[in-house]
């Protein structure tokens, strides 16, 4: 499942949390790892090989998988006296002008969008990452939106005066991408200890107060951190009983659908055990649409995403043969723009999500498909081989050379590029993708160029296919499509 699957089923545990006038988030590195940086494990390994405590990445990742990250940390630590300039550089990279930040990612910006509809004595921000992605998020979503509210980031006991705007709480310190932006990372195990060893610290009584006025949502996290079990535990075990819904990746947990429909009865008892809602997503992806539609979700006319999805795919499908041919018209004037980009033997196919778990190969400009049997399916999920696939799930653009990609010998390069369609006042969904091809590495392309190219006819197909599904009655479930296209194992 992606984000154009969502429905009211896999939403309810959030719609409960929407009753509330005030509600929290804490972001953990599954928001980030998107964007590059690296996960709780690497970033660990790359602390060992920078280090030099350990020479060979390889076998770094083979200690660090059989041992306590934060236990496997203080080994690299121990041993370098520049502990600041290791940090900084296992985290982003090393740079001629300094490590510049990623740029957000789709769950960065679905927590900034939150920020839109609450004041910020209703929204409380918590992350365990020591990036400033997300108030990159929030400044961008402001500033589009021309709120003109402060934004900053706190992670010590006396809060910075942010003027009646967000405070973004960063409850392990900071790690920015100058020498001069530290502010007490917690990363290895003293520091963890040390931490939860404290009482009273600022960052219990922020959670605390925050559990007091409303729901907690965990996204994107492991909760492997001790201290906020600890600072949890304490606060259920005190009678008192918030509401936390703890949103958990199937990409996050490393598992294939297989293995998740073994254990899930497994994920939902731990966490209820311990008081904590699970709700299980397949990506990251999918978990940043749930947190956008947050604050829809109690509204008399709410449509789901894949309710939404099927305001589009309806009507195409339905008149099969007139939308086969306007949209293979469409795509060959598209194609003509990418083969002034990139040469003549540039390709165009427009793909779109059918809200059951499908991506569908729909239309290219050299063919229009006679039947619905005609098209492909192929499974949309974060481990597809598919680059459409992979662009429908994360929302951004993906490039990848043909190793370990499916496609045709002909083809040595694929970009693909998400089409997110607006129906009503709802967020977007991501609902449709444009990938292109050509028979060279993409080392002998002009990358930036091509996604230039393929962003704008984005945009294009986003207008035309929006205005396709925002037609009243298409939102309307009760009407439905026959047929289906097969899925194709890939």
């Amino acid at each position: 499942m992606v984000a154009a699957d969502l429905d009211a089923v896999k939403l309810a545990a959030f719609a409960s949390a929407a009753d509330s006038t005030a509600i929290s988030l804490l972001l953990g590195a599954g928001a980030s790892v998107p964007a590059g940086l690296p996960d709780w494990e690497e970033l660990v390994v790359r602390l060992l090989v920078r280090s030099g405590v350990v020479a060979q990445e390889d076998d770094a990742r083979g200690f660090v998988r059989t041992q306590d990250p934060m236990l496997a940390a203080e080994a690299a630590r121990c041993d370098d006296p520049e502990w600041r300039t290791l940090v900084r550089q296992s985290l982003y990279g090393e740079g001629t002008d300094g490590a510049p930040l990623a740029d957000p990612t789709d769950l960065h910006y679905a927590a900034a969008s939150l920020a839109l509809h609450y004041q910020p004595s209703g929204l409380r921000l918590f992350t365990t990452n020591f990036d400033l992605l997300l108030e990159g998020a929030l400044f961008t979503s402001l500033g589009e939106n021309q709120r003109d509210l402060p934004v900053q980031p706190r992670a010590r006991a006396a809060p910075p005066d942010a003027e009646g705007g967000f405070l973004v709480h960063h409850l392990h310190g900071l790690v920015g991408d100058t020498e001069d932006v530290w502010e007490s990372p917690i990363l290895t195990l003293n520091d963890f200890s040390v931490l939860a060893g404290r009482p009273n610290t600022w960052q219990a009584t922020e959670m605390y107060s925050a559990l007091q006025q409303g729901p907690l949502i965990l996204a994107g996290t492991s909760f492997r951190d001790v201290d906020i079990r600890k600072w949890l535990h304490e606060i259920i075990a005190d009678g008192f009983a918030p509401m936390v819904v703890a949103a958990m990746a199937r990409e996050g947990l490393q598992l294939t659908p297989g293995e998740l429909t073994a254990v899930s009865v497994a994920i939902e008892n731990q966490w209820r055990a311990i008081g904590v809602t699970a709700v299980m997503f397949d990506d990251y992806g999918e978990i940043a649409q749930a947190v956008k539609e947050l604050p829809y979700l109690r509204r008399s006319d709410y449509a789901s995403p894949s309710l939404r999805v099927e305001a589009l795919w309806r009507p195409i499908h339905g008149a099969f043969d007139t939308w086969q041919t306007a949209h293979s018209e469409a795509l060959a004037t598209g194609r003509e723009a990418l083969r002034d980009a990139l040469g003549r033997d540039a390709n165009l196919t427009l793909w779109l999500a059918d809200g059951n778990g499908g991506l569908v190969r729909w239309a290219s400009p050299d063919r229009c498909y006679r039947t619905r049997d005609d098209l492909r399916r192929v499974a949309a999920a974060y481990d597809s081989p598919w680059v459409a696939s992979l662009a429908l799930t994360y929302g951004a653009i993906i490039a990848r050379d043909p190793e370990g990609i499916s496609t045709t010998g002909r083809w040595r390069s694929v970009v693909a590029a998400p089409v997110s369609v607006q129906v009503g006042e709802y967020p977007p969904v991501t609902m449709a993708v444009l990938s292109s091809a050509v028979g060279v590495p993409l080392d002998e392309t002009d990358p930036n160029l091509w996604v230039e190219v393929l962003q704008e006819l984005s945009n294009e197909w986003s207008e035309r296919l929006s205005e396709i599904a925002n037609v009243p009655s298409q939102l309307d479930p009760s009407l439905d499509v026959d047929s289906k296209p097969d899925e194709e194992t890939t």
